[in-house]
């Protein structure tokens, strides 16, 4: 294996920048199938299926960069920069769109200025009408505590028993906690053990990295044939990011690394036109397909139009 040889020529457990974006880029391809509720109906097996693990392994794949980013006031305001700006104006679009296209009765000013504050799927769904912007303030809460983490190696330890702790909670106070905390905490410290765990698991598993693929093949067999359980979920996104190093050299493709690449802006933009083509596309799997492609193909291009006329630092600034 090309990652695996490279990893133990290097003595190092980190994977570099085309690499990421292939994972990146794979993991694209699935949030926008989930997100596709032609192909993967919002109450079906294949949406839950999805959702238990393709956007964790974003929270996962930082733990495996080889820059770690110190504790400073100038690496703090590039997390700002980077994530919350986005967050902002794409909430301002959402906002806009739902008010103006999809004329929904917004409650009160209070629910928009809650929705914004807290970031959770709940409260942004009566806010701004979308769910999926979620991601962005918890993302940055996450890697706050990371950086926080790293200089500070008893806040680390106080997170990591923090986060073990999220597995034992019920559904109801765990929603409570989404719903309460700023930013997108709760999702972050519920995410800060599992890419710890992963990072290790891959660390000393090197000589039989496959094993992963094959308890991945089994998690998912249980959960296509309602067998889950709730220690075996938690574990899903672990096994499901380690097969996917496993594979990782099958994945590193132009197409992966370009997707990738763009993932930030194909994620934000993807959706809206989802939304567009479904209304116009047969309610069917041709088209699903049709919608599935269609969409991650004008956002690709959209992202590109973006970047290419510059507005990238506006709305992407790094």
């Amino acid at each position: 294996m090309e990652i695996i040889k490279r990893i133990r020529c290097n003595n190092n457990y980190y994977i570099d920048k085309e690499g990421a974006n292939a994972i990146k880029g794979f993991l694209m391809l699935l949030i926008v199938l989930g997100h596709n509720h032609l192909l993967a109906p919002s109450q079906g097996v294949l949406f839950h299926y999805l959702y238990s693990f393709h956007l964790v392994c974003f929270f996962i794949l930082p733990y495996f960069y080889n820059k770690k980013l110190s504790c400073t006031w100038t690496n703090i305001k590039s997390l700002i920069r980077r994530l919350l700006t986005p967050y902002t104006v794409f909430f301002i679009f959402c906002l806009l769109v739902s008010f103006i296209i999809i004329h929904i009765q917004h409650k009160s000013f209070f629910d928009i200025v809650k929705g914004y504050i807290i970031g959770s799927p709940y409260t942004l769904r009566n806010a701004v009408g979308f769910v999926f912007l979620w991601f962005l303030p918890s993302f940055f809460s996450f890697s706050l505590m990371r950086i926080i983490g790293e200089k500070f190696k008893w806040i680390k330890i106080i997170l990591l028993l923090l986060s073990i702790s999220t597995c034992f909670i019920s559904f109801s106070t765990e929603e409570f906690l989404k719903n309460l905390l700023p930013i997108g905490i709760m999702f972050a410290i519920k995410f800060y053990w599992i890419g710890w765990a992963c990072f290790y698991l891959i660390k000393y598993s090197q000589k039989f990295i496959y094993i992963w693929i094959i308890g991945f093949v089994l998690i998912t067999y249980l959960f296509w044939n309602n067998h889950i359980t709730d220690a075996l979920s938690h574990l899903m996104p672990i096994f499901a990011f380690c097969s996917i190093v496993a594979i990782l050299p099958r994945l590193k493709n132009t197409l992966l690394i370009e997707i990738g690449h763009y993932s930030l802006g194909i994620y934000l933009i993807h959706v809206f036109l989802l939304s567009f083509m479904e209304r116009i596309v047969p309610n069917n799997i041709v088209g699903g397909l049709i919608s599935y492609f269609s969409s991650l193909l004008l956002a690709y291009i959209i992202v590109k139009i973006i970047y290419r006329i510059k507005l990238d630092k506006l709305i992407f600034p790094r």
